[in-house]
Protein backbone atom coordinates (compact mmCIF):
# COMPACT_ATOMS: atom_id res chain seq x y z
CA UNK A 1 0.00 0.00 0.00
CA UNK A 2 1.17 3.38 -0.90
CA UNK A 3 1.14 6.18 1.56
CA UNK A 4 -0.90 9.18 0.65
CA UNK A 5 0.89 11.74 -1.01
CA UNK A 6 2.00 14.90 1.18
CA UNK A 7 1.45 18.17 -1.08
CA UNK A 8 4.11 19.67 1.45
CA UNK A 9 6.65 17.34 0.43
CA UNK A 10 5.48 17.69 -3.43
CA UNK A 11 6.54 21.11 -3.00
CA UNK A 12 10.06 20.59 -2.04
CA UNK A 13 10.84 17.80 -4.46
CA UNK A 14 9.93 20.18 -7.57
CA UNK A 15 12.03 22.64 -6.05
CA UNK A 16 14.84 20.52 -6.03
CA UNK A 17 14.53 19.11 -9.31
CA UNK A 18 15.36 23.15 -10.39
CA UNK A 19 11.71 23.45 -11.79
CA UNK A 20 10.53 26.85 -13.14
CA UNK A 21 7.14 27.72 -11.58
CA UNK A 22 4.93 26.57 -14.75
CA UNK A 23 6.60 22.92 -14.50
CA UNK A 24 6.66 22.89 -10.54
CA UNK A 25 2.81 23.66 -10.47
CA UNK A 26 2.85 20.45 -13.10
CA UNK A 27 4.92 18.56 -11.48
CA UNK A 28 3.22 18.40 -7.87
CA UNK A 29 -0.50 18.10 -9.64
CA UNK A 30 0.53 14.99 -11.67
CA UNK A 31 2.68 13.27 -8.79
CA UNK A 32 -0.05 13.59 -6.28
CA UNK A 33 -2.62 12.57 -8.46
CA UNK A 34 -0.39 9.40 -9.40
CA UNK A 35 0.33 8.82 -5.78
CA UNK A 36 -3.35 8.89 -5.02
CA UNK A 37 -4.41 6.27 -7.47
CA UNK A 38 -1.61 4.16 -6.52
CA UNK A 39 -3.23 4.08 -2.98
CA UNK A 40 -6.15 3.39 -3.64
CA UNK A 41 -7.37 1.59 -7.47
CA UNK A 42 -10.86 2.90 -7.57
CA UNK A 43 -10.30 6.24 -6.49
CA UNK A 44 -11.98 9.05 -8.59
CA UNK A 45 -8.44 11.04 -9.09
CA UNK A 46 -7.26 12.58 -12.32
CA UNK A 47 -5.17 9.57 -13.67
CA UNK A 48 -4.20 10.86 -17.09
CA UNK A 49 -2.10 13.75 -17.92
CA UNK A 50 -0.60 15.13 -21.32
CA UNK A 51 2.66 17.21 -21.56
CA UNK A 52 2.98 19.93 -24.11
CA UNK A 53 3.74 23.13 -24.32
CA UNK A 54 6.26 25.47 -26.76
CA UNK A 55 9.81 24.72 -27.74
CA UNK A 56 12.53 25.03 -25.12
CA UNK A 57 9.80 24.95 -22.26
CA UNK A 58 11.66 21.58 -20.60
CA UNK A 59 8.76 19.44 -21.39
CA UNK A 60 11.20 16.48 -21.56
CA UNK A 61 13.12 17.89 -18.39
CA UNK A 62 9.35 17.79 -16.84
CA UNK A 63 8.91 14.26 -17.07
CA UNK A 64 12.11 13.27 -16.25
CA UNK A 65 11.56 14.58 -12.81
CA UNK A 66 8.48 12.85 -12.50
CA UNK A 67 9.89 9.75 -13.35
CA UNK A 68 12.75 10.15 -11.07
CA UNK A 69 10.32 11.24 -8.13
CA UNK A 70 8.06 8.21 -8.71
CA UNK A 71 10.60 5.51 -8.93
CA UNK A 72 12.89 7.31 -5.77
CA UNK A 73 11.11 5.06 -3.29
CA UNK A 74 12.05 1.26 -4.01
CA UNK A 75 8.94 0.09 -2.72
CA UNK A 76 7.31 2.47 -5.18
CA UNK A 77 5.23 1.60 -8.69
CA UNK A 78 6.76 -0.14 -11.36
CA UNK A 79 7.42 2.36 -14.13
CA UNK A 80 6.83 1.73 -18.13
CA UNK A 81 9.10 4.47 -19.71
CA UNK A 82 8.38 4.29 -23.29
CA UNK A 83 9.04 6.35 -26.93
CA UNK A 84 8.73 5.84 -30.95
CA UNK A 85 12.19 6.19 -31.30
CA UNK A 86 15.33 5.30 -29.72
CA UNK A 87 16.56 8.08 -28.80
CA UNK A 88 13.47 9.75 -27.22
CA UNK A 89 13.52 6.62 -25.14
CA UNK A 90 16.66 6.81 -23.84
CA UNK A 91 16.80 10.45 -22.92
CA UNK A 92 14.16 9.53 -21.13
CA UNK A 93 15.77 6.17 -19.70
CA UNK A 94 13.15 3.99 -21.15
CA UNK A 95 12.45 1.62 -24.15
CA UNK A 96 11.05 1.84 -27.52
CA UNK A 97 7.04 0.79 -28.31
CA UNK A 98 8.08 -1.61 -30.57
CA UNK A 99 11.09 -3.02 -27.78
CA UNK A 100 8.57 -3.24 -25.21
CA UNK A 101 5.51 -5.27 -26.41
CA UNK A 102 8.06 -7.43 -28.84
CA UNK A 103 6.98 -6.46 -31.57
CA UNK A 104 9.25 -6.69 -35.03
CA UNK A 105 8.11 -6.16 -38.74
CA UNK A 106 6.06 -8.72 -41.50
CA UNK A 107 8.01 -11.28 -42.58
CA UNK A 108 6.98 -10.37 -46.84
CA UNK A 109 9.23 -8.50 -49.99
CA UNK A 110 9.49 -5.85 -48.59
CA UNK A 111 11.54 -4.47 -46.02
CA UNK A 112 10.28 -2.79 -42.44
CA UNK A 113 7.05 -3.63 -43.24
CA UNK A 114 5.14 -2.41 -40.24
CA UNK A 115 1.83 -1.78 -41.61
CA UNK A 116 -0.24 -4.19 -39.43
CA UNK A 117 0.19 -1.02 -36.88
CA UNK A 118 -2.92 0.55 -39.11
CA UNK A 119 -5.31 -2.04 -37.27
CA UNK A 120 -6.18 -2.16 -33.55
CA UNK A 121 -7.12 -5.38 -33.69
CA UNK A 122 -4.10 -6.73 -35.31
CA UNK A 123 -1.71 -4.73 -33.05
CA UNK A 124 -4.04 -5.31 -30.17
CA UNK A 125 -3.37 -9.31 -30.57
CA UNK A 126 0.11 -8.92 -31.24
CA UNK A 127 1.18 -6.68 -28.36
CA UNK A 128 -0.83 -8.94 -26.11
CA UNK A 129 1.37 -11.82 -27.52
CA UNK A 130 4.16 -9.60 -26.36
CA UNK A 131 3.35 -9.22 -22.73
CA UNK A 132 1.43 -12.55 -21.63
CA UNK A 133 3.55 -14.53 -19.66
CA UNK A 134 5.94 -12.47 -19.01
CA UNK A 135 7.15 -11.44 -15.49
CA UNK A 136 6.05 -7.61 -16.65
CA UNK A 137 2.08 -9.18 -17.16
CA UNK A 138 2.43 -9.53 -13.22
CA UNK A 139 4.26 -6.40 -12.49
CA UNK A 140 1.24 -4.59 -14.55
CA UNK A 141 -1.61 -6.55 -12.77
CA UNK A 142 -0.09 -5.02 -9.79
CA UNK A 143 -0.16 -1.49 -10.86
CA UNK A 144 2.25 0.80 -12.96
CA UNK A 145 2.45 4.24 -14.00
CA UNK A 146 2.95 4.71 -17.90
CA UNK A 147 5.14 7.27 -19.79
CA UNK A 148 5.19 8.23 -23.14
CA UNK A 149 7.04 10.38 -24.37
CA UNK A 150 7.03 12.06 -27.89
CA UNK A 151 3.63 10.38 -28.54
CA UNK A 152 2.77 12.81 -31.36
CA UNK A 153 4.82 10.27 -33.25
CA UNK A 154 2.16 7.62 -32.28
CA UNK A 155 -0.64 6.90 -35.30
CA UNK A 156 -4.41 7.09 -33.45
CA UNK A 157 -4.10 2.82 -33.95
CA UNK A 158 -0.99 2.43 -32.08
CA UNK A 159 -2.37 4.32 -28.38
CA UNK A 160 -6.00 2.94 -29.02
CA UNK A 161 -4.00 -0.78 -29.04
CA UNK A 162 -2.05 0.09 -26.20
CA UNK A 163 -5.01 0.84 -23.86
CA UNK A 164 -6.89 -2.07 -25.14
CA UNK A 165 -3.70 -4.28 -24.33
CA UNK A 166 -3.51 -2.97 -20.35
CA UNK A 167 -6.78 -3.51 -20.06
CA UNK A 168 -6.64 -7.29 -21.18
CA UNK A 169 -3.65 -7.25 -19.32
CA UNK A 170 -5.85 -6.05 -16.38
CA UNK A 171 -8.92 -8.09 -16.89
CA UNK A 172 -10.68 -8.74 -13.20
CA UNK A 173 -8.05 -6.01 -11.38
CA UNK A 174 -10.83 -2.95 -10.34
CA UNK A 175 -10.30 -0.09 -12.86
CA UNK A 176 -9.42 -2.68 -15.89
CA UNK A 177 -12.07 -1.14 -17.60
CA UNK A 178 -10.83 2.56 -18.22
CA UNK A 179 -8.39 3.55 -20.90
CA UNK A 180 -5.24 1.93 -19.89
CA UNK A 181 -6.59 -0.80 -17.51
CA UNK A 182 -7.05 2.01 -14.74
CA UNK A 183 -3.21 2.28 -15.15
CA UNK A 184 -1.98 6.02 -14.46
CA UNK A 185 -0.54 7.54 -17.93
CA UNK A 186 1.69 10.33 -18.51
CA UNK A 187 1.94 11.56 -22.33
CA UNK A 188 4.16 14.25 -23.43
CA UNK A 189 5.41 16.26 -26.52
CA UNK A 190 4.10 18.91 -29.02
CA UNK A 191 2.58 17.83 -31.95
CA UNK A 192 4.19 21.04 -33.41
CA UNK A 193 7.55 19.59 -33.53
CA UNK A 194 7.46 16.22 -34.95
CA UNK A 195 5.34 13.99 -37.32
CA UNK A 196 3.94 10.60 -37.08
CA UNK A 197 6.04 8.02 -37.44
CA UNK A 198 5.89 5.99 -41.42
CA UNK A 199 3.95 3.03 -41.64
CA UNK A 200 4.15 1.00 -45.18
CA UNK A 201 1.56 1.66 -47.42
CA UNK A 202 2.09 -0.91 -50.42
CA UNK A 203 -0.01 -4.01 -48.04
CA UNK A 204 -2.24 -5.64 -49.82
CA UNK A 205 -3.89 -6.44 -46.42
CA UNK A 206 -3.27 -3.02 -44.36
CA UNK A 207 -3.85 -0.44 -47.18
CA UNK A 208 -3.97 3.11 -45.84
CA UNK A 209 -7.60 3.32 -47.90
CA UNK A 210 -8.94 0.41 -45.32
CA UNK A 211 -7.06 1.36 -42.73
CA UNK A 212 -6.54 5.01 -42.34
CA UNK A 213 -4.86 6.28 -39.33
CA UNK A 214 -4.69 9.61 -37.84
CA UNK A 215 -3.23 12.10 -34.80
CA UNK A 216 -3.01 10.02 -31.63
CA UNK A 217 -5.67 12.49 -30.27
CA UNK A 218 -8.20 11.15 -32.40
CA UNK A 219 -7.96 7.84 -30.46
CA UNK A 220 -11.09 6.38 -29.04
CA UNK A 221 -9.20 6.46 -25.60
CA UNK A 222 -8.48 9.68 -26.01
CA UNK A 223 -11.77 11.06 -25.87
CA UNK A 224 -12.78 8.44 -22.96
CA UNK A 225 -9.35 9.55 -21.18
CA UNK A 226 -10.53 13.26 -20.97
CA UNK A 227 -6.50 14.47 -20.02
CA UNK A 228 -5.64 17.14 -17.91
CA UNK A 229 -3.29 19.25 -20.23
CA UNK A 230 0.10 20.59 -18.43
CA UNK A 231 0.80 23.43 -21.35
CA UNK A 232 4.51 24.93 -20.70
CA UNK A 233 5.06 28.28 -22.06
CA UNK A 234 8.09 29.42 -20.31
CA UNK A 235 11.16 29.24 -22.16
CA UNK A 236 13.92 27.30 -20.29
CA UNK A 237 16.18 25.45 -23.01
CA UNK A 238 19.33 27.37 -24.72
CA UNK A 239 20.26 31.26 -24.94
CA UNK A 240 18.35 31.87 -28.11
CA UNK A 241 15.18 32.94 -26.49
CA UNK A 242 14.81 35.41 -30.02
CA UNK A 243 14.51 32.02 -31.76
CA UNK A 244 12.35 30.14 -29.63
CA UNK A 245 10.07 33.22 -29.78
CA UNK A 246 9.83 33.16 -33.62
CA UNK A 247 8.72 29.43 -33.20
CA UNK A 248 6.40 30.20 -30.49
CA UNK A 249 4.68 32.95 -33.16
CA UNK A 250 4.69 30.02 -35.79
CA UNK A 251 2.48 28.01 -33.80
CA UNK A 252 0.03 30.20 -33.29
CA UNK A 253 -0.83 31.19 -36.70
CA UNK A 254 -4.53 29.88 -37.79
CA UNK A 255 -5.02 27.98 -40.91
CA UNK A 256 -7.72 30.08 -41.40
CA UNK A 257 -5.03 33.09 -41.07
CA UNK A 258 -5.25 35.22 -44.67
CA UNK A 259 -2.35 36.42 -45.85
CA UNK A 260 1.17 37.14 -44.25
CA UNK A 261 1.34 35.77 -40.63
CA UNK A 262 1.18 38.59 -37.92
CA UNK A 263 5.05 37.99 -36.16
CA UNK A 264 5.99 40.55 -33.91
CA UNK A 265 9.00 42.50 -34.43
CA UNK A 266 11.25 40.48 -32.63
CA UNK A 267 10.75 37.68 -35.10
CA UNK A 268 10.58 39.36 -38.06
CA UNK A 269 14.16 40.59 -37.05
CA UNK A 270 15.25 36.51 -36.79
CA UNK A 271 13.54 35.96 -39.86
CA UNK A 272 15.40 38.50 -41.70
CA UNK A 273 19.03 37.06 -40.35
CA UNK A 274 17.99 33.28 -41.53
CA UNK A 275 15.86 33.31 -44.48
CA UNK A 276 17.25 32.41 -47.75
CA UNK A 277 18.70 35.12 -49.92
CA UNK A 278 21.33 33.48 -52.37
CA UNK A 279 19.46 30.10 -53.43
CA UNK A 280 21.21 28.41 -50.30
CA UNK A 281 24.83 29.17 -51.59
CA UNK A 282 25.84 31.06 -48.22
CA UNK A 283 25.26 29.96 -45.08
CA UNK A 284 22.49 32.39 -43.07
CA UNK A 285 24.20 35.45 -41.33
Amino acid sequence: MHDLFDVRYAASASEHYGLDPDQRRAFDKIVESVEATLDEETRPDQRYFYITGYAGTGKSHLLKSIIQEIGSDPRGPHQVILAWNGMSAKQVGGVTVMSYFSLGFDDTSVVGDNSYMRSTEELTRRMVRGIKGSEEEEQLRKGAVIYVDEVIALHHTIVDAMSATFKQIRHGRPSSQLPFGGLAVVFCGDPCQIGRVALFEGSALYGPEAYPTFPFWRSSCWAEMGPTVMYLTRFNRGADSDYLGLLKDIRNVSEEDDGVPMFTDTSLRVLAKIRDRDGGRMEPR
